[in-house]
């Protein structure tokens, strides 16, 4: 794995929030961030797993989320499966992952979904 657990998190985090500082809403956010770290979901299990829980979090405090990276962020988080990701990851890092998963598979389906076509209306 090239980026560590927390470095990853904390830039996903970062992007997404400064993005949203710029004075844009957090459904461009989440669009920048799937952009720009397009590349990073595409290294491996544990990255494309930690970027989509960091955005999915991101996305539940904003309350909103466009249909599109609903569905892909479901999608990634149905194929954690912790004894894949040993070796990778240490054993608290896979802990935290699947406390994210849980959480956003019990939360993502009171979020409000938006068409990625309505995304600059919020």
């Amino acid at each position: 794995m090239e980026w560590e657990f927390d470095e990853l998190h904390e830039a996903v985090k970062y992007r997404f929030l400064n993005t949203i500082n710029s004075g844009r809403n957090g459904l461009v956010a989440a669009a920048v961030c799937f952009y720009e770290f397009d590349n990073v979901i595409e290294e491996g299990k544990a990255e494309s797993l930690i970027f989509h829980t960091t955005l999915g979090k991101l996305c539940l405090d904003y309350g909103k989320i466009p249909d599109t990276y609903l569905e892909e962020i479901l999608k990634v988080i149905d194929t954690f499966e912790p004894n894949e990701l040993q070796g990778e990851l240490t054993n608290e890092e896979i802990t935290r992952l699947g406390n994210d998963v849980t959480l956003l598979k019990k939360e993502l389906v009171t979020i409000e979904v938006i068409h990625d076509n309505d995304i600059e209306k919020y």
